[in-house]
């Protein structure tokens, strides 16, 4: 799925704002860009890496520290309204692909990266998607 490249854009206050030594007065629109935030390697170790063990391993204060930074459906009262529906989704789609075919990672796959030289065979979304992830290679066969 493309990306949509949006930002988490708020009013400055009363007084302004400085950030990184720059004063921002009030009434200034800033924003920072969740394509960006997910991307980045202050908040994410290897951020372009397939590493879902950071969501799951890990301590408690790792853990959470991971999620509040993971926002690719906005914060707060500017969360996409298709959040939900979206979660709903994925989850039928997961749970159909298991109930209708036998799945296990492909014998090339390894510890969630895959050889330069396989990625063109295996991965043909790199234009749809946008970036290269290097993800478990399945294999998937008709039950």
């Amino acid at each position: 799925m493309p990306v949509i490249n949006n930002a988490l854009f708020r009013t400055v206050q009363k007084g302004g704002v400085v950030i990184n030594n720059t004063f921002y007065p009030e009434g200034t629109d800033l924003g920072s860009s969740i394509f960006e935030i997910n991307r980045n390697e202050k908040y994410f170790e290897d951020p372009h890496e397939f590493k879902p063990e950071r969501y799951l391993g890990g301590s408690e204060e790792e853990r959470k520290e991971a999620k509040k930074y993971w926002v690719p459906f906005g914060k707060g009262n500017r969360t996409c309204v298709g959040q939900t529906l979206a979660y709903v989704i994925t989850v039928q789609a997961v749970a159909k692909v298991i109930w209708e075919y036998d799945v296990r990672l492909a014998p090339e796959a390894c510890c969630g990266s895959v050889p330069e030289e396989k990625l063109a065979s295996h991965h043909n979304f790199d234009s749809f998607i946008g970036i290269r992830t290097s993800g478990p290679l399945i294999q998937v066969r008709k039950r």
